[in-house]
């Protein structure tokens, strides 16, 4: 109870949310206070208004993968306040860590930064809004709204060149021409607007992100419709993804199944040094030319 009276109550500044917290704290405490005195009343109203001020900024998302139109999406299905990390992780609009909860809704934090950590370096994570999905003004108008604060992190502070998402609209181009060619079973055209695309994304994505991994496990997947059958794509894709992403990842499965089905056949000196555990080891050693009917890649759909 102390340790939650330290938490920020004020509900960020967002007028239209104040007014939307007043009018559910005085509802509820009007339904729970029936006969009672109005100053009761209004005590319980200032009350749940406070608490709910309280979860609107200090609740972390919950979140769990679901999947839409093809594509892998990260859906919130709850709020939760987890007091370590209400009052020691801050925002960034570029940050080094994320929030990852296990299919048993058990959260964990993960730094993300392909560099990782210098010693003594903050570790952060993002409240909502990111230097590559919005530009600066509206990040900023946005966590003021909902938290109360100006964001005054590096990517918002820093210098840096003039914001630019003219990448994001060819990017979402280019996918769509990858979808059509797909479509139409223009495997090789469908790979290269797929590589146009990813190019384009890793103009507003610092590399290692997962977004790149995922549109990286979509190109490797048309290259392979279309009669490449490197396994480059897959691995990079599957290495990047296999610390930061939840079990039960589709992309991460599609790719950790690929690299099964590309691996190499085994050498007879090696089939018999592995004789004791020739039935686990052939499930992973099929030729190429014994593949089963490939799948599309996730996002594509014929």
């Amino acid at each position: 109870q102390e340790t939650l009276k330290e938490l920020l109550s004020h509900g960020g500044s967002d007028p239209a949310r104040r007014l939307e917290r007043a009018t559910i704290a005085v509802t509820c405490a009007v339904a729970l206070g029936d006969g009672a005195t109005s100053s009761t009343t209004a005590a319980v109203a200032e009350q749940v208004f406070v608490w709910l001020g309280l979860v609107r900024v200090n609740a972390a998302a919950v979140t769990a993968l679901s999947e839409k139109e093809g594509n892998v999406e990260v859906s919130k299905v709850g709020l939760a306040i987890f007091l370590t990390l209400a009052m020691s992780v801050n925002h960034s609009c570029r940050p080094n860590a994320l929030l990852r909860f296990s299919p048993a809704m058990e959260l964990e934090l993960l730094v993300s930064s392909p560099l990782g950590l210098e010693p003594g370096e903050e570790i952060t994570i993002s409240y909502g809004p990111t230097a590559n999905a919005m530009p600066r003004a509206q990040r900023r108008s946005a966590l003021q709204g909902m938290y109360g604060f100006e964001c005054s992190c590096a990517a918002c502070e820093g210098p840096g060149p003039p914001e630019d998402f003219a990448w994001r609209s060819r990017a979402e181009a280019f996918d769509a021409r990858a979808r059509r060619e797909a479509a139409q079973g223009a495997w090789r055209k469908a790979a290269a607007a797929c590589a146009a695309s990813l190019a384009a994304l890793r103009e507003g994505y610092q590399e290692g992100d997962i977004e790149l991994a995922r549109e990286g496990c979509k190109l490797a997947g048309l290259l392979l419709r279309a009669g490449d059958v490197a396994a480059a794509g897959w691995s990079k894709a599957a290495e990047l993804m296999r610390p930061l992403v939840a079990k039960g990842d589709p992309d991460l499965e599609e790719a950790e199944a690929m690299l099964s089905r590309l691996a190499p056949p085994m050498s007879e000196p090696a089939k018999a040094s592995a004789a004791p555990k020739e039935s686990r080891a052939a499930r992973g050693t099929a030729a190429v030319s014994h593949l089963s009917p490939l799948p599309l890649p996730h996002g594509f759909s014929v």
